[in-house]
């Protein structure tokens, strides 16, 4: 599968999610005082992959944004840039109940029994 990016709908030209399930912070610029002269430098940041984080639930986490950075659980990302909105009352589920593999073609939108289901299997 080729791997397509998709920018994160309300971080756009920040952050994007790609087919396969990575995040990725877009490059940018970032002021910063210099603490010796009071003075403001700028610096060219280049796109970052962002590492995710495990979660007890085995699902993987990054944090993106900043004042506040909040906690998005990835396959949630990849559902939403790829798939489209949540419709209400449903949820992403994992196709093939590993909630490590945040690819596109792994996720789909079902009902909570049918995520259940998932996991009996």
């Amino acid at each position: 599968m080729e791997e397509i990016w998709k920018d994160i709908p309300g971080y756009e030209g920040r952050y994007q999610v790609s087919s396969l399930g990575r995040v990725k912070s877009l490059a940018h610029t970032v002021s910063r005082r210099n603490l010796l002269t009071g003075g403001m430098s700028h610096v060219r940041v280049a796109d970052r992959l962002l590492k995710p984080q495990p979660q007890p639930s085995g699902h993987l986490d990054v944090k993106i944004g900043h004042n506040p950075a909040r906690h998005f659980r990835v396959h949630r990302l990849v559902a939403l840039a790829f798939l489209g909105p949540c419709p209400s009352d449903m949820e992403v589920c994992h196709n093939d109940s590993d909630p490590t593999n945040n690819r596109v073609d792994n996720l789909r939108y079902d009902t909570r029994s049918g995520n259940r289901l998932d996991m009996v299997r």
